[in-house]
């Protein structure tokens, strides 16, 4: 499968729209697909790369893109009286995933908003990837 990976650094806030929302399968709550739009392109799920060694600056870098994703959720749908949980700066601050290899991409998968009636947070996965030259 291949994938546009953008940049931790050089997305823009302004491009993430949320889409109708839906019961979730796995909590009691809702959850809404979050799309990345640019005027060349729309990524149903947005791929970030990540650099391999967790730096302070990607840490940064990763809890700024979280905080911008849910402040405009929270901002779309006028939430009031649920805590964001920041689960992939927490989740990365740990260091607890592993990777096999050295020669290969570290990928974060975004792709939507869960919702409880006391929280919501971003539904994410951490993802192997290989470079493909062209």
């Amino acid at each position: 499968m291949y994938v546009c990976v953008l940049d931790l650094n050089a997305y823009c806030k302004d491009n993430f729209y949320f889409l109708d929302t839906k019961p979730n399968i796995v909590i009691e709550g809702i959850f809404t697909k979050v799309i990345y739009t640019h005027q060349l392109f729309t990524l149903n799920a947005t791929y970030f790369i990540l650099p391999f060694e967790k730096s302070n600056e990607t840490l940064k870098a990763i809890n700024d893109l979280e905080s911008t994703i849910l402040d405009n959720y929270k901002e779309f749908l006028k939430i009031q009286n649920k805590t964001p949980k920041y689960s992939i700066t927490k989740h990365l601050n740990c260091r607890k995933f592993k990777i096999n290899a050295r020669d290969i991409n570290v990928i974060l998968k975004i792709s939507g908003i869960w919702e409880s009636s006391t929280e919501y947070g971003i539904t994410y996965k951490i993802i192997e990837g290989s470079h493909l030259s062209v």
